[in-house]
């Protein structure tokens, strides 16, 4: 989330983005943060956008 933020993306649009599209083409290559994302299970994934909108 941090490189998403350095590069001036809002998280929770990326990552939602990501989630119902599953196209890793909205997380940013910067500090390898689309790897990690595509090494992430899409429901762990799904339940931290969740948590994101509830806070």
């Amino acid at each position: 989330m941090g490189a998403l933020k350095e590069k001036g993306y809002d998280p929770y649009v990326q990552l939602t983005g990501y989630v119902i599209k599953r196209d890793s083409e909205y997380i940013t290559r910067y500090k390898e943060a689309r790897r990690l994302i595509e090494s992430l299970d899409i429901e762990m994934v799904m339940q931290y956008v969740q948590n994101m909108k509830r806070n």
